[in-house]
This record gives C-alpha cells, sequence and structure tokens, in this order.
C-alpha cells in the first residue's frame, strides 16, 4: 500500500515537487479532491506510467507498506508497481472499445482486454480502408475511361502521322494497313512508348542525307596481363655478376660509369679527369657488367618497349573513333554513352601502364636485388568493341539504310 507520495523531480504540471511536512498518511481508502487543473489526472497518470519508465525520469519517491514493513521506492524495477492498478482515461481507451455498427442495424459492441483492442484496431483499419476504397472507386473508373479514350485517340493519330511520312518506304509503314492496332502490337512488343519527341527524331533521321562510311580502327581491344606477368617475372630477376658496392648503393653512378665504357676501351687514363685506369679497375668493372646484367637491362628495357608501344597503339585507337555527329542521330545517344564508358576505361589502363613503366624503372636502378609488384594499379584491359558495335551492329546498320 502506498503510504506517502515524497517527492516528484518532473512530470507534467509537478516541478521539483516535495510532499509537505505535517500531512497524513495514505490510509486503505482515501478521497483526493480540488479544482480542474489542480493536478489529480496527472497525479493518476504518474502512478500508471511507473512500470514503463525505466530511467525513472519523474523522479518519483513514495513510501509504501509491503508486508508490515514501511520503506522507500526510488526505481521503477521494484516488483511493488507490477501489482499497481490505475483505474483512469488512459485505462478505459487501453481495455475498452466500443466498435460502431458496420451497417444494418447491429448495436455496437463491447471489446474488453486490451489484447482484444489491440488485435480490433487492424480490422478497424481494414474496414476503413475498404470504405476510402469503395468512395473513390467511381472516380477512378471514370478517370481509366477517360485515359483510355485519350489512349485511343493518340494510337489513332500517331498511326495516321506514321503513315503519312513513312508511307513511302512500304513494309510495315502500308498506309493501307497500318492503323492504331498495328501500332499498338508495334509498342507492346518491344515495351516503348511512342511520344511526340520520339516520332520528331524519326523523322529528322528519315530525312538526313547519307553519310560517308567511317573506318573503324585496326584494333579495338587491348590488353597488358601478358605484361604484367612478364614485369613481374622481370622484377624477381637478379644480376649474378659481381657487384661494385659503390654502384649497388648508387645507381646513377653505375649509369654514367656505363656510359663511358666505351669511350674508355683504348685509354690507360680517364679522359674526364685525366686520372689513371688501372688494368684491375678494368677487370672488375668488366665483372660488374657482365652478361647477367646486361641481359636483364635487355629484358627491362624490352618490356619499356612494349608498354610504349601499347600505350601508343591504343590512344590511337582512341582518337581514331568518330565523333557522335559523324553518326545518324538515330544511334547518337547510344554512341555516346558507350564512349563515355570506354573513356572511363581508358584513363584506368593508362594507369595500369603507368604502373609497369614505374616497376621498370625502379628495377634499372636495382638490378642486383630481386623486386615485388604490389598490388595492381588500374585496369589490365580497354575495350572499344561496344562502341565499335553500335556502329556495326546489323540491326542498327540496316535500320539506318531504311530511313536512309
Amino acid at each position: 500500500m502506498i503510504e506517502r507520495v515524497r517527492k516528484v523531480r518532473k512530470f507534467r504540471a509537478f516541478s521539483d515537487w516535495t510532499c509537505s511536512s505535517g500531512l497524513p498518511s495514505f490510509k486503505d481508502v482515501n478521497l483526493i479532491y480540488g479544482l480542474n487543473g489542480s493536478g489529480k489526472s496527472t497525479l493518476a497518470s504518474l502512478l500508471r506510467a511507473t512500470v514503463s519508465d525505466a530511467s525513472w525520469s519523474s523522479g518519483l519517491e513514495v513510501d509504501v507498506l509491503d508486508a508490515g514493513t514501511s520503506r522507500r521506492l526510488k526505481q521503477a524495477d521494484d516488483p511493488i508497481w507490477q501489482s499497481l492498478r490505475v483505474f483512469n482515461r488512459d485505462y478505459v481507451l487501453e481495455n475498452l472499445e466500443f466498435e460502431e455498427a458496420l451497417g444494418g442495424s447491429a448495436q455496437p459492441l463491447l471489446v474488453l482486454g486490451k489484447e482484444n483492442v489491440d488485435a480490433a484496431k487492424p480490422r478497424k483499419r481494414c474496414q476503413d480502408d475498404i470504405d476510402d476504397a469503395d468512395k473513390a472507386l467511381p472516380e477512378l473508373n471514370g478517370a481509366i475511361k477517360t485515359l483510355t479514350t485519350r489512349k485511343s485517340n493518340l494510337l489513332r493519330d500517331r498511326a495516321r502521322l506514321i503513315s503519312s511520312e513513312l508511307g513511302t518506304l512500304g513494309g510495315r509503314y502500308d498506309s493501307r494497313r497500318y492503323d492504331a492496332t498495328a501500332l499498338t502490337k508495334v509498342l507492346d512488343g518491344d515495351g516503348s512508348t511512342a511520344t511526340s519527341s520520339d516520332i520528331e527524331k524519326d523523322l529528322q533521321v528519315v530525312g538526313e542525307k547519307p553519310l560517308p562510311p567511317l573506318d573503324l580502327p585496326a584494333s579495338v581491344e587491348f590488353s597488358a596481363g601478358d605484361l604484367i606477368v612478364r614485369v613481374r617475372d622481370a622484377l624477381a630477376l637478379a644480376a649474378t655478376s659481381e657487384a661494385i658496392s659503390e654502384f649497388v648503393q648508387h645507381p646513377d653512378w653505375q649509369s654514367w660509369v656505363e656510359s663511358g665504357l666505351t669511350l674508355h676501351a683504348d685509354h690507360e687514363t680517364c679522359i674526364y679527369c685525366d686520372g689513371p685506369v688501372s688494368p684491375e679497375r678494368k677487370r672488375a668493372l668488366a665483372a660488374h657488367f657482365d652478361a647477367s646484367l646486361r641481359e636483364l637491362q635487355t629484358v627491362v628495357s624490352g618490356l619499356q618497349s612494349q608498354i610504349q608501344q601499347l600505350r601508343v597503339q591504343s590512344a590511337a585507337a582512341s582518337s581514331g573513333l568518330p565523333k557522335a555527329t559523324e553518326l545518324f542521330q538515330g544511334l547518337n545517344t547510344e554512341y555516346k554513352t558507350a564512349l563515355s564508358a570506354a573513356k572511363v576505361q581508358e584513363v584506368e589502363f593508362e594507369k595500369c601502364l603507368d604502373w609497369l613503366d614505374g616497376l621498370l624503372v625502379s628495377k634499372l636502378g636495382s638490378l642486383f636485388t630481386a623486386q615485388e609488384s604490389g598490388a595492381e594499379i588500374g585496369l589490365s584491359a580497354l575495350s572499344f568493341k561496344e562502341v565499335a558495335d553500335v556502329m556495326v551492329n546489323p540491326d542498327r546498320s540496316r535500320e539506318i539504310r531504311d530511313c536512309s
């Protein structure tokens, strides 16, 4: 039994409320009265909300008499709240519902119990939806009839326009048998829609003058896949010659000395500093720049040349593609889409070639050490095939020839 409400920190009208001293404790039966707005209903709601106020935001503190012992409650998890029953407006709304008669002379039904009330709500919503649909149905039927009439008129007018403009081509545009029914079959067959702008575009295609033939690039597909494998193989190699340590530590020195070997083949002194070039130094240089080193340099240089050749070929193919304005207007949109996608590929393909070239440059500076390539960068393949297919697709070519 609740003996006294001690404190409410914050709940609606109650803000930092505390019980006045000298008030008697509650009895078994208590009457709480006051003017409208004085907080009677708020107090009932506060007590009813205790089981759902997990964070105890109200800050409610009460004294209760439990099994003959008086104690103070300050939290929501006390089992005594589970036995508390507050019969107020919220209780009535959750547990009692008077259903309105759904037509006829039947009296409204009283639904008892929160679970039953909750179960009845979806049925009520469904009935409301049915009533709304019944009200809207006549208007929707009228709209369907209007749209059907407009569709029939549009099909008839479009069919007449197509027959008038394209009838001279014969075939399916024969004015004697091309009507709204034939146009409907064409539209249903390919799922497209006929609009004034679409027809205007078709008529522009018909009126276009024949265009000169366009040549496709000799190659439209390029791949660096084989080069990637061979570059990785070259990175894993290391020269087996008797390396001069200074050249290993300073690759730029090695390149400079190598370029001067042939100049000093018949000299005993350095042509740069006039210092002596001893036979021992010549033998050390020959051992450093032996066959294994030169073979690895040749491999790396050859791969660099192939990368450059692939770069030039792909760039030539890209620049050799026609502009969209050089094609029939009916192909413009499709061609631009394919070309745009290919250009994105081209950028990534260039990144891959740059990555391979950088690996080889690094290898030339570390010929005596095996290296790894790391993760692949960019795209290893470039294709202009979809772009070319727009130009040479048999169905599209036939369509352009028929229209021109």
